[in-house]
């Protein structure tokens, strides 16, 4: 079955009709634009739902999708968002990453270097009820994606001064 087939039958078993227009990725496999309202990613004849981070890695490794340019932020965060490979943290929901404009430099970022591709995330730590502190804890979170597909999470407690513009 082919990837649009894939598509519309998952939209016709939602109840939600047939889309109007499928348009490919031109950087990611399997990634559609699906009536310009949302992307899906079919992968190994089935729309991905799920699956983690070894889903993810899989994907990565039978696709040679190698972590490097042209590649995008936000190609990079569908795929995370498609295989809900996000940090495993029971402390504050891995979805809510911090992405406002007050604080720019704690917004999502993709970088590459000749290891391979790195997604950071962040998120604020909750505190106590009470006046904001100067420094905020956050934990920063990086997915390294290696050349080889490989992908793995570390996890690190940084003290932010909420007090820069």
């Amino acid at each position: 079955m082919s990837d649009d087939a894939v598509i519309k039958a998952y939209y016709k078993q939602q109840g939600w009709g047939e889309p109007a227009k499928i348009k490919q990725s031109p950087r990611v496999p399997g990634m559609y634009d699906v009536d310009g309202e949302s992307q899906v990613l079919v992968h190994d004849g089935k729309l991905v739902e799920g699956g983690g981070l070894a889903a993810f890695t899989s994907y990565l490794r039978a696709t040679k999708l190698a972590p490097k340019p042209p590649l995008e932020l936000k190609d990079m965060l569908e795929l995370v968002a498609a295989f809900d490979a996000y940090p495993e943290t029971k402390a504050y929901n891995a979805q809510a990453y911090y992405n406002n404009p007050r604080y720019k430099e704690l917004n999502p970022k993709l970088a590459f270097d000749d290891k391979g591709g790195h997604l950071v995330l962040h998120y604020w730590v909750p505190v106590p009820k009470g006046p904001a502190p100067q420094f905020a804890r956050v934990v920063r979170w990086t997915l390294d994606v290696g050349s080889d597909g490989k992908a793995a999470w570390r996890e690190e407690e940084i003290k932010f001064d909420t007090s820069k513009p």
